[in-house]
């Protein structure tokens, strides 16, 4: 549901949402699709089959207001006890990505991500890393080609509560690079939400 205020005419104008949600689950297959119940609804489709050690899925959106297609995406993935990888075409087949993660011991683990933009060919990759302190402590670090750094800590105090603590330096965006500011504040320069995103399946 939406709210929509406008003070100028003193109205407050209500906007529901509402969608259907279909699934179908089957021990190898799996299929998703919604519609919203409007007028011009968006339509979207997800499928995927395999087993525990290759899978192959694939997604697509088509705003029926627009009559095109907003997403379509397809990928594949083969899962090892000691390591796991995937390949997948985005953005409207644009761009390829293929991801790498490799488990060294049970307490370390590192990983891999190159991402090629078939568009303008442009290349970009991350590589990051997951240890394991204690059976309650956990740290995930994460680099990428254009300078940036990111750490995270989490840290589970009791049973189902987690306390975490993340970081990412952008050597782009940090306020030291202008001459005109000073004294440097470093705080704005650490984005304590940084998505880990990649690696956060790195137990």
């Amino acid at each position: 549901m939406l709210v929509e205020h406008n003070s100028q005419e003193k109205f407050v104008r209500f906007h529901f949402v509402i969608e259907l949600d279909v699934q179908y689950l089957h021990h190898h297959a799996a299929i998703e699709s919604s519609i919203g119940l409007n007028p011009n609804p968006l339509l979207e489709l997800s499928a995927a089959i395999g087993s525990n050690n290759l899978s192959v899925g694939s997604e697509v959106g088509f705003d029926t207001a627009s009559s095109s297609f907003v997403k379509c995406n397809a990928g594949i993935g083969l899962n090892k006890p000691d390591f796991s990888a995937a390949l997948l075409l985005m953005d409207k087949g644009q761009t390829l990505k293929a991801s790498y993660v490799h488990s060294v011991n049970p307490l370390h683990s590192v990983a891999a991500e190159m991402t090629h933009r078939l568009s303008s060919s442009e290349n970009s990759f991350t590589i990051g890393s997951s240890h394991v302190v204690d059976p309650f402590t956990v740290v995930k670090t994460r680099f990428s080609d254009n300078g940036k750094a990111a750490m995270l800590c989490q840290h589970e105090w009791r049973p189902k509560s987690l306390i975490t603590f993340s970081a990412e330096y952008d050597p782009k965006g940090h306020p030291c690079s202008s001459p005109q500011v000073w004294p440097c504040p470093c705080s704005q320069a650490m984005n304590v939400n940084s998505p880990f995103i990649l690696f956060s399946n790195l137990n």
